[in-house]
């Protein structure tokens, strides 16, 4: 990103973004081998950032060992560093570009960032469904949902552009609901192997409830705030008859919802571990955060333009012009295509009072022994299997597993980059040892001098 901003600025004569932006399009006429290679070196800045594939892999391994209480807020705020930049520069220089035309349809730059959109939520589907630690399925879930809000970009239209930012908000809202109640559990629990867990949804209501309500706003189910933005951005794409992205997009969305599923069942239903016994709800200072994201993902899901109004603002700033109906309304860019949030409200709202009605009139569930659930009577450790891992929560989705393993085991971008990352381990001890030797120093000094003189001589 720092070569970028040098070569941009030694060629534009500013390092102010939006006039660089625009100028970075002039150079293009210009200099078209300069302004591939500065607009590249963003983009794979922008990407690792976000964890957009093929540098999906870090949040995972961060997730799994940070702090509950930190990862909520890199989940929600940090992983969108990458957005923010692509939406106020790239988005605008693409969008302007006349380059080689796909499909008839867009430029190639727009097709690369897109299929990376789609790969980015297929592959990050995938792997959160077959994810046993539950930081991890959320990690790669915060993946997918990049590639949603590349989709959006990818359409360089005003419709998918406001989509993308605004599901940039809903999933900020949307997953800090969700890691604040998976510190919760951690925070009475003590374990994040969602085998292990089971049975909490009556000793921690209010956690299950923001869980609950996270996962149906992160599945992208009305009325909650993840709908929205997820329908703008398939009706954009539609609109510009991108058919394979929106099929990318509708299957990541359906393997959304198999994911929190096998979460919701295996974390906070099914039956309640014996070590888990005398587990309470967490105290009041982490059940009120819990409380204002759910009221957040109900505003946003029904009445939208407590985003979107301000939204409109911002674009309107930037030279976009944006119409939104009224407050609880969302238009895509087919002709009467609009949806009005506050019915969809009335009609769940409705829904869920008749659940409620046949809960408490219909017959009630009786609990069973664990054994006599899942094993015939008989006990699993007589055939050296403990209780946990024969949870059926533990191989949840084992026949999916079965057939994409021999894809990952075959294309792996985690071997690529480990490789890449011992090799640098091998040679870093070498220069280190160089340095410390005394000429080390001299050599490196020449070596930048030498590294100096080629670039200016090349600029």
């Amino acid at each position: 990103m720092l070569i970028a901003i040098l070569l941009l600025g030694a060629y534009t004569k500013t390092f102010i973004i939006i006039t660089s932006a625009y100028r970075l399009i002039q150079l293009f006429n210009l200099a078209e081998g300069v302004f591939t290679t500065i607009l590249l070196l963003f983009i794979m800045a922008f990407f690792i950032k976000s964890a957009i594939f093929p540098f999906y892999m870090w949040p995972s391994k961060v997730y799994a060992v940070g702090p509950e209480d930190y990862i909520a807020f890199m989940s929600s705020v940090m992983i969108k560093y990458g957005i923010y930049p692509m939406a106020i520069f790239i988005v605008p220089v693409i969008g302007n570009l006349q380059l080689p035309k796909i499909f008839n349809a867009g430029n190639w730059m727009q097709y690369f960032i897109g299929y990376l959109g789609a790969l980015s939520a297929v592959v990050g589907t995938l792997l959160a469904m077959f994810q046993t630690d539950m930081k991890k399925l959320f990690a790669y879930s915060s993946v997918a949902n990049m590639g949603y809000i590349l989709l959006g970009f990818a359409s360089m239209s005003i419709v998918g552009f406001e989509g993308s930012l605004f599901h940039v908000v809903n999933h900020i809202v949307l997953k800090a609901a969700i890691f604040l109640s998976l510190a919760a559990v951690v925070y009475r629990t003590g374990e994040s192997e969602m085998h292990k867990l089971g049975g909490l949804v009556y000793k921690m209501p209010i956690t299950f409830l923001t869980f609950l309500f996270g996962i149906i706003a992160a599945a992208g189910i009305p009325p909650l705030n993840g709908f929205g933005s997820k329908w703008m951005i398939i009706q954009a794409l539609m609109e510009k008859k991108m058919v394979v992205l929106v099929i990318s997009m509708v299957f990541a969305s359906t393997g959304a919802f198999m994911y929190l599923f096998r979460a919701l069942v295996s974390i906070f239903l099914g039956q309640l571990p014996e070590r888990y016994k005398d587990v309470k709800e967490v105290p009041y200072t982490m059940s009120i955060p819990m409380i204002i994201m759910m009221g957040l993902m109900l505003l946003i899901g029904v009445v939208p333009g407590v985003v979107m109004k301000p939204l409109t603002i911002a674009l309107d700033a930037l030279g976009y012009k944006v119409d939104i109906a009224t407050w609880t309304t969302l238009s895509s860019s087919f002709k009467n295509a609009t949806i009005d949030l506050k019915i969809v409200f009335y009609m769940f709202a409705m829904g869920i009072v008749v659940a409620a009605l046949m809960y408490l009139f219909g017959n009630k569930s009786e609990t069973i022994p664990q054994h006599d659930n899942y094993t015939a009577g008989e006990n699993p450790i007589e055939w050296g299997v403990d209780a946990d891992k024969f949870n059926y929560s533990y191989s949840f989705y084992q026949p999916f597993k079965e057939m994409f393993d021999p894809l990952f085991e075959r294309i792996s971008i985690d071997r690529f980059f480990s490789s890449i990352g011992k090799n640098f381990e091998y040679i870093s001890p070498t220069i280190q040892g160089l340095y410390k030797r005394g000429e080390g120093a001299v050599l490196l000094f020449s070596i930048g001098v030498l590294l100096f003189i080629l670039g200016g001589w090349i600029l």
